[in-house]
């Protein structure tokens, strides 16, 4: 620009400025106009989280129906049917697992529990962390899902639950049942994820309330990660011991490591609390396993 351009657009600048501000306090003084206040935003806040809440119930409600539906059609045709094919017979934990245990923790406490605190969702981390025993069930339930899988997507699986499938008239196939409580704890990690951004202080959220909400978050993530570990520790051989007495498995993953002669070898290790132990990858059968090779006792890293 050149100067007289530049003088012309300060110019333009300082009266916009001005109108500005004369406009603002022509605003201000104005009784119909009044200045907005931060309470609108708040009560915004705690329209957001109490929706979230109502959403919370009423897919809770849907969750229980579905697990009802599942329970009293598939899972009573496999016990009462005198056709089951050979190869699902004797499996009925490895293809329904604990579905009634949830199913009755979920329709008989947790259900009612959250109808209850509805319009306090700041009451939500409390309720989830008083139930942690409770929803350790999934863990036992995903332990078994690649099992699952599998004998779903055998031929004769197959034929025999599609049969009952299309006397039901269902549109869903026996898979997609079964992995309703997958969707389901994936569905409270998103919730509580969306809840924690509607904290604020100053309001009903303390920090008791976001710390019960934090803690069951991780109560929430862990079930996810857990029922996979424990498939996992199934497939462990050649150990002389008991792996559940090693802790809680914290970590897993394939490392290279090298012997006295450095020479390389490809090894799955796994970290317990109290162990870290190395296997190797093998298969038998068209299934992997893990061979205990070697493992230290934490402690000693200490």
């Amino acid at each position: 620009l050149i100067s007289g351009e530049k003088s012309s657009f300060c110019a333009i600048f300082l009266l916009g400025s001005k109108h500005s501000v004369a406009t603002q306090k022509t605003r201000k003084s104005s009784p119909s106009n009044p200045v907005p206040s931060v309470l609108p935003e708040r009560r915004t806040v705690v329209r957001n989280d109490k929706f979230m809440m109502q959403e919370l119930v009423d897919t809770e409600k849907k969750y229980v129906s579905d697990l009802q539906y599942l329970c009293e059609h598939y899972l009573t045709a496999y016990r009462n049917s005198s056709n089951v094919p050979f190869c699902m017979k004797g499996r009925e934990n490895e293809l329904f697992g604990n579905i009634e245990s949830l199913l009755a923790f979920h329709r008989d406490a947790l259900l009612p529990k959250l109808e209850a605190i509805r319009t306090s969702p700041w009451l939500i981390g409390v309720c989830l962390t008083d139930y942690a025993d409770e929803f350790g069930q999934y863990s036992l339930y995903f332990r078994h899902t690649k099992r699952r899988e599998e004998i779903l997507e055998m031929t004769t699986s197959k034929e025999f639950f599609n049969t009952f499938r299309s006397q039901l008239g269902d549109m869903m196939s026996l898979q997609d049942h079964l992995v309703r409580p997958f969707q389901r704890l994936t569905r409270y990690r998103q919730l509580l994820e969306g809840l924690s951004r509607f904290m604020y202080s100053g309001s009903e959220w303390d920090e008791d309330a976001k710390y019960a909400l934090g803690l069951a978050l991780r109560q929430i993530k862990f079930q996810l990660r857990h029922g996979n570990d424990l498939h996992v520790l199934d497939l462990l051989q050649d150990f002389d011991g008991s792996i559940f007495e090693q802790g809680n498995l914290l970590l897993q993953d394939d490392f290279i490591v090298f012997d006295t002669q450095q020479q390389k070898h490809k090894r799955r290790v796994f970290l317990f609390e109290d162990m870290i132990m190395f296997t190797k990858a093998q298969t038998e059968g068209g299934s992997p396993v893990f061979k205990f090779k070697n493992g230290w006792k934490v402690d000693l890293f200490v």
